[in-house]
């Protein structure tokens, strides 16, 4: 959705893009385990999908995603060309509207799913380089969180590659596999 050669829609989001993992693997009737790979959104989507379906997944590779949602949301403040004082009051509206007690208690956040899917093994993928999601508050704490499980690898993708570019490096197909 909203990205490569796919059509426009409006709602491309993690969510929305699980939901799309969900009907192709209906639609193509696959039965085997599968290795998910997402980049970006589509990340939280194989995450997301990952969590809250039954179906056999051998391996996750996450590119270029983040831990939580504070982590997105001061990060939106951080490229905003407005000053951040100006939004400083929506995440008490949105403890007092939703009755968040805390950001990352937030049911599906990456860092949240991540720690329930502890069989799963788990690529992390992310740039230096990176404009979008600084990797230092977003990949830092996702290496972090897996660094004592076996089954999982983190790569800091050295420049020039940026976000969603990370394929860009010499050493990407050799790292993946």
């Amino acid at each position: 959705r909203c990205h490569g050669l796919s059509a426009f829609a409006w709602k491309a989001n993690g969510w929305t893009l699980n939901l799309d993992m969900e009907e192709i693997i209906k639609k193509e009737n696959i039965n085997e385990p599968v290795i998910l790979q997402g980049i970006s959104q589509g990340g939280f989507g194989a995450l997301f999908f990952a969590e809250r379906t039954n179906f056999q997944i051998k391996g996750l590779v996450l590119e270029s995603i983040s831990p939580g949602m504070k982590n997105i949301y001061n990060h939106l403040l951080d490229y905003s060309p407005f000053p951040s004082w100006l939004f400083a009051w929506l995440p008490k509206l949105l403890v007092y509207r939703w009755k968040l007690v805390k950001w990352d208690s937030i049911k599906y956040t990456p860092s949240n799913i991540i720690n329930k899917l502890s069989q799963i093994p788990i690529f992390i993928v992310h740039t230096e380089k990176d404009r979008i999601y600084d990797y230092r508050k977003h990949f830092v704490p996702l290496k972090n969180l897996i660094a004592n499980r076996k089954n999982s690898f983190s790569w800091l993708v050295p420049s020039p590659a940026k976000h969603s570019k990370t394929d860009a490096h010499p050493d990407y197909e050799k790292k993946l596999t």
